[in-house]
């Protein structure tokens, strides 16, 4: 500590009533000296951050590469399975037809198809394979969007998260 802190801690200590003794008082300002004298070093510490962050990255990418998988899968079910169209395809057209990987014990499924703006184009009834013919009209709404994002409902929804969802962009 400067010897203006010095002469504060003292001040405050001072005007505290009933102060115990200046060999008390003392005792505080170098018990505070060293405290700070601890936490002032900043080069005590100075390559545990560089180091902290290098092993967060060494160990995040891997885990975050994994969890994302290859273009066109579904992670989410604790294996890699296709979905056409693959999520991020570039299409010349809206596709006729979504296609995702069965899901153990669903009853059925239910497909939503929004447009880039994530407004709902189109709702599926309920279907018992893991696809959908996409009728001409929702081909149609769908086909004004730059992009679009389809994810499937697993039913009955007994805390299974949706796969997807999956974007395919068209080129126009």
């Amino acid at each position: 500590m400067s010897n203006r802190d010095d002469r504060r801690v003292a001040d405050v200590l001072d005007k505290v009533e009933g102060s115990p003794s200046d060999d008390h008082d003392r005792a505080v300002l170098a018990a505070a000296d060293r405290l700070l004298g601890e936490r002032a070093n900043p080069r005590r510490f100075r390559w545990h951050v560089p180091l902290g962050l290098a092993a967060t990255v060494l160990l995040a990418v891997p885990v975050g590469l994994s969890m994302l998988g290859e273009t066109g899968t579904d992670a989410t079910r604790g294996g890699m399975a296709s979905v056409e169209p693959a999520n991020d395809s570039r299409l010349d057209s809206v596709p006729a037809e979504l296609r995702w990987p069965p899901v153990a014990g669903a009853e059925g499924y239910r497909v939503v198809l929004r447009n880039e703006a994530a407004e709902v184009l189109w709702t599926s009834a309920t279907v018992t394979t893991p696809k959908v013919a996409l009728p001409e009209a929702v081909r149609a709404a769908a086909s004004q969007s730059d992009r679009c994002l389809w994810s499937v409902d697993i039913l009955p929804p007994d805390g299974r998260q949706p796969l997807g969802p999956y974007w395919f962009h068209l080129d126009r």
